[in-house]
């Protein structure tokens, strides 16, 4: 899945991607993510960088408000303007692989259940 995570509101929506309009939206979407954490740390695997681009291979480890380790890895790419500051930038990760390991346990029934 890709991610669009935000672009200047001059530049056509992609299709098919999700597309957060402005800096303020970008820094919603953070925020709402940190704060299901107790903590977060993003290590950067691999930075490459050409011209005016650059991609960043990422891991996220963090623990959940329950104590439980999560764990997901994406890439971000960034497009540079002239000054230096991001124009668009697009992040490439599934999100399910960190909604899941949110979710809280599910009860599991005893196979045991069934035979009696």
């Amino acid at each position: 899945m890709a991610l669009l995570l935000w672009r200047p509101p001059d530049q056509p929506r992609a299709p098919r991607r999700r597309s957060l309009q402005d800096r303020a939206a970008l820094r919603r979407f953070f925020t709402d993510m940190v704060e299901r954490f107790q903590t977060i740390d993003v290590t950067e695997d691999l930075v490459v960088a050409s011209a005016n681009r650059t991609a960043v291979k990422f891991t996220a480890r963090g623990v959940d408000k329950n104590g439980r380790l999560v764990v997901f890895e994406g890439i971000d790419a960034f497009e540079l303007n002239d000054q230096g500051k991001i124009q668009p930038m697009w992040g490439y990760w599934n999100p399910e692989v960190m909604t899941v390991q949110l979710e809280p346990p599910r009860n599991q029934e005893s196979p045991d259940e069934y035979l009696s």
